[in-house]
C-alpha cells in the first residue's frame, strides 16, 4: 500500500462503547492536511432490517453486519442517512428507532491529503496501527487534478477561506 502523489488516505477506527477511544497522534502532519469526520451507526436499525425485511437468521445478520465496510461517501456525507446519524449528545438515541447508546458504533474517519509533505508521516502512521483485527482500515483514493476546472477550483478555495475556524 504505497502512497501516491495526490492520493487521499482514509482510515477509520470503529470504537466499541466498552473500550476507551484510542487517540491518534497526527501532530507529524502539516496543518490543513488532516480532516476528521465522526459519525454513528445504529446497529439496531441494521439488525432489524436484516432479520425482519430480509428474513436472515440472527447469526447470519450478525455476521453480515461485522463484514460490512462503509463507503467513503457514507462516512463523510454532510448529512448522514439511515442507519448513520450524527449526534453531539453524551447518551445519544437513534433518531430512526430510538435505540439506546449500547446499539451504536462510532466511526471516526481521518482524511489525510497526499503530497510530498505527508508521505513519510503517512507511511509511519500506516505501519504503527494494527490492521489485523479490522478495527483500522486504510482506503486510498486518487483525485484527478484535470477534473478540477477553474470554477471548481475557485469554489473550493472560497469554501475553504469562508469556513470559520
Amino acid at each position: 500500500m504505497a502512497p501516491t502523489g495526490n492520493g487521499r488516505w482514509f482510515c477509520r477506527i470503529p470504537m466499541s462503547p466498552a473500550k476507551k477511544s484510542r487517540e491518534l497522534d497526527l501532530s507529524a502532519f502539516p496543518p490543513g492536511t488532516v480532516t476528521e469526520y465522526s459519525t454513528l451507526v445504529c446497529l439496531a436499525c441494521i439488525f432489524k432490517l436484516f432479520t425482519s425485511q430480509l428474513h436472515l437468521a440472527p447469526r447470519t445478520a450478525y455476521s453480515e453486519i461485522k463484514r460490512y465496510s462503509p463507503t467513503i461517501e457514507e462516512l463523510t456525507a454532510p448529512v448522514a442517512v439511515r442507519p448513520f446519524f450524527d449526534s453531539e449528545e453524551k447518551h445519544p438515541h437513534c433518531p430512526y428507532c430510538n435505540a439506546a447508546k449500547r446499539w451504536h458504533a462510532r466511526l471516526d474517519t481521518y482524511r489525510i491529503e497526499g503530497g510530498k509533505s505527508t508521505d513519510v508521516a503517512r507511511r509511519a502512521l500506516a505501519k504503527s496501527l494494527p490492521t489485523k483485527d479490522g478495527r483500522v482500515q486504510f482506503i486510498e483514493t486518487k483525485t484527478d487534478r484535470r477534473s478540477l476546472t477553474g470554477s471548481t477550483r475557485s469554489g473550493a478555495i472560497s469554501t475553504w477561506i469562508m469556513t470559520p475556524g
